[in-house]
Order: C-alpha cells, then sequence, then structure tokens
C-alpha cells in the first residue's frame, strides 16, 4: 500500500512539475503568444540537430492567394456602413478597379456581385457609382437568375426600407435600360403571387399580359403555383379573368382543377369550396 501510495506521489508530483515548468516558460516571455494549432519545438532537440536534421521550411507562397484576398477586401468595402459614400472608400475602389478591372463584376461566396451588394445595402449612390463611373455589367443576375431589377425589388418592400432608396435604383436601372421599364418576367411574377401582391400582379400582367400562361417547374402553369400556394379565391378569379388557361396540364398530365383536388387535404374547406366552384363554372 505504502509502495502505491508513494508512486502515485511521485504522478502526481511530476505532472505538478511539468505544469509549472510550462507556466514558467510562458512568463518568461511575455511575447510568446502562439495561435491555435501551432507546433511547440521539440524541446530534446538541440539548435545543431534541428538545422542538420530538418528541412528549412519554405516561404509560404501568398500570390495564389493575392486574387482572393483583393476579392474579399472589394466586397468589404462594397458592405462597408459609411452613408453617404466617402471619399476614403470611393479612394479605396477606384484603386482596386484600376489594379483589377474583372472585379468589378466579380462576385462573392453566394454569387453576389458589387451592384447586388449595392442593392442590399440600399446604396444608391454606391450603385450608381459602380455602373457609371466602374462600368459594371447591368446585364448580371444571381445565383437564382435574377436579374438587378427583380434582385431589387426583394428589398423595396423591406420594412427598414426609407426614403424610397430601392425604389430609385429601379428608376435609375429603367432609365439606363432605354428608359422604358424593363420587360417583367415570370420570377417576378411569382414572387408577386408569393407576397399575394394584387396591384402587383395587375401591374406585372398589364405590361406583359402574355406571362398570364408562363410555365415553371415541372411544367406547372401560372395557375398550377397559385393553387400550390393555395391563394385565395380572389386572386385565383383574377389569374382566371386574366386568360389563366383551365387546360394547362403539368408534367404528370394534370390539369389545375385535378391537381387541387389531388390535395384537397391540404385547403381549408370554405377555401376548397370556392376555389371549386370557380373553376368549374369558368370551364363550362
Amino acid at each position: 500500500m505504502k509502495i502505491k501510495s508513494i508512486q502515485r506521489l511521485s504522478w502526481s508530483l511530476l505532472v505538478v512539475g511539468l505544469l509549472v515548468g510550462a507556466g514558467s516558460t510562458k512568463a518568461s516571455d511575455p511575447n510568446l503568444d502562439l495561435p491555435v494549432g501551432a507546433k511547440l519545438p521539440n524541446l530534446t532537440d538541440s539548435p545543431q540537430s534541428t538545422q542538420q536534421g530538418e528541412k528549412k521550411s519554405e516561404p509560404i507562397n501568398t500570390k495564389s492567394n493575392l486574387s482572393t484576398e483583393k476579392k474579399f477586401e472589394l466586397f468589404q468595402l462594397i458592405a462597408d456602413r459609411i452613408w453617404p459614400l466617402s471619399n476614403n472608400l470611393l479612394g479605396k475602389l477606384n484603386q482596386l478597379f484600376s489594379e483589377k478591372p474583372p472585379f468589378i463584376n466579380a462576385r462573392d461566396s453566394e454569387g453576389l456581385t458589387p451592384l447586388h451588394l449595392a442593392i442590399t445595402y440600399k446604396k444608391l449612390e454606391l450603385f450608381t457609382y459602380l455602373v457609371d463611373k466602374a462600368g459594371a455589367d447591368l446585364n448580371v443576375k444571381d445565383s437564382n437568375g435574377l436579374s438587378l431589377i427583380e434582385f431589387a425589388k426583394k428589398f423595396q418592400k423591406d420594412q427598414n426600407e426609407t426614403g424610397g432608396r430601392v425604389a430609385k435604383i429601379i428608376k435609375f436601372l429603367e432609365e439606363k435600360q432605354g428608359g422604358t421599364p424593363q420587360l417583367r418576367t415570370p420570377m417576378e411574377l411569382l414572387q408577386s403571387l408569393f407576397r399575394n401582391d394584387l396591384k402587383e400582379l395587375e401591374e406585372i400582367l398589364g405590361q406583359n399580359p402574355e406571362l398570364i400562361n408562363a410555365k415553371f417547374k415541372d411544367g406547372d402553369s401560372v395557375l398550377h403555383v397559385a393553387l400550390q400556394m393555395k391563394k385565395s379565391p380572389v386572386i385565383i378569379k383574377y389569374l382566371i379573368d386574366k386568360g389563366a388557361s383551365l387546360d394547362a396540364k403539368n408534367e404528370g398530365g394534370l390539369t389545375p382543377l385535378e391537381a387541387m383536388k389531388a390535395k384537397s387535404y391540404l385547403w381549408k374547406v370554405s377555401d376548397y369550396d370556392k376555389i371549386i366552384k370557380i373553376l368549374t363554372e369558368k370551364q363550362k
């Protein structure tokens, strides 16, 4: 028993000694601040054996990372909260774009360009600078295929949108595209449906009435999609009155009415009955 106690005591003293030694090493050099994951040198090796037995480490090649670092710097500048556009920020952007012109249309990890970020942060002055002074491409699309105007419209109804800044960006874009509003797209139509924005639906279909029978994923028509979203009887009737086809079939061979009946369990009884009545009456 005494031998075991002595052994345990010896191990305890050894551990304490190692900890105190490590602490004194740190304390003796207050500038020692190793990054996480850094390896301590092997204290059993002498400086001579280290020089002879190990190859000198090669310097890190930073040139291959230069483009990535510059691009990161660019997106930091674009996302800078300084408002209005400061001379300091403008100077840095001018320098970056003069060094690397392609950066004006560079994309971040989410597929967004500087123009998209200027919209996201609602920076009209920065947006116009990127277009007029830096030559940014107005035809760029985001990773979902949205045009700049479509992308901007997502932020137009943001509760933090004040002073109509996004609306001014949209107006600026429309003026740049020949003084006439950009043709509306099926994606814009879907977005207005999603938001239950009847006013915008009327605006889109007023400009581009052919979109009423646009096709989407799995061959679904606008009416198919509206029913999948369980839109109100008012919106469904509006789409039908605007010419939405009741006979359009998706890739599953179902008309809007058939597709709705197949998922009747998802509907409120009152809305389901009203819409079924609208669809059947219009088919007569």
